[in-house]
């Protein structure tokens, strides 16, 4: 995007759509090209499902009846998020916050207490 300043006003000379972050909610299409603002949306979704997946490892964990389906589900969603953070995301984050999160599901995902079966007799 290129900006020219214009009698104490900015006009926009040149706008290319590829370069801006892409939201889509119902019938709302908005394109953000401002980096900190994107920065903030992504750190923020990001943090919301990280979240969400601590939920689920607890409750895994916690739980007396996990069975081996819940597991995978729960490493399912986990490598959801870590393969739409390397696809969609990678190119708006630093390389500091990108491995941040991909060292932090990793961990998240060593963490899960796989289930014993019971000993048949």
């Amino acid at each position: 995007m290129k900006i020219r300043e214009v009698k104490n006003d900015f006009k926009i000379i040149e706008l290319k759509e590829e370069n801006g972050f892409k939201i889509q909610r119902d019938n709302l299409k908005i394109t953000i090209y401002d980096e900190e603002i994107t920065n903030n949306l992504i750190n923020k979704n990001l943090q919301k499902k990280y979240e969400h997946l601590l939920y689920l490892v607890a409750s895994l964990n916690d739980s007396s009846d996990t069975t081996d389906s819940d597991v995978f589900l729960v490493r399912n969603k986990i490598d959801e998020l870590r393969n739409i953070i390397l696809t969609k995301y990678a190119k708006y984050l630093s390389k500091n916050t990108l491995n941040k999160y991909i060292k932090a599901l990793l961990l998240l995902e060593e963490k899960i207490i796989v289930p014993r079966k019971a000993k048949s007799r």
